[in-house]
């Protein structure tokens, strides 16, 4: 196979192969056509741990509450939501260190897409501080 250049149909950005524009997808195509680099870096780096984080240690017992209020009297699930809800609250209140922290906060937040996402939330504030703080 060849590498052939593909102009740019913007006079001004360089021309790039396929292999570049494959390469590129990890770490974004834009950033290699302009030369530049993201204009914040993420305000957090993921951390890889053995051990689970004290969100995902919190995210088991509220996912382990909330599922156990299926089928259960109102009063009843009326008190293990309250339960569920001071977990999210302590849940919250964490930083963030892994994918999962912040999928689980996601998943806790709007009970598994049950509820909508308020972008004036803590979670979006948190989410975007790791994006590099674009909005």
């Amino acid at each position: 196979m060849t590498r052939t250049p593909v102009r740019a149909a913007t006079e001004g950005l360089p021309s790039i192969d396929r292999r570049k524009a494959l390469s590129a997808a990890g770490i974004g195509l834009a950033t290699i056509l302009t030369g530049c680099k993201p204009p914040l870096a993420p305000a957090v780096a993921f951390a890889e741990t053995e051990e689970q984080s004290p969100v995902m240690q919190l995210f088991q017992q509220w996912q382990a509450t909330y599922h156990s209020a299926d089928d259960t009297p109102d009063e009843v699930c009326d008190a293990l939501m309250g339960v569920c809800s001071e977990l999210e609250e302590r849940m919250m209140a964490l930083p963030s260190i892994s994918a999962a922290d912040l999928a689980a906060k996601l998943v806790v937040t709007t009970s598994y897409g049950d509820f909508e996402f308020d972008s004036e939330s803590d979670l979006y504030a948190e989410i975007l501080a790791l994006c590099g703080g674009w909005r």
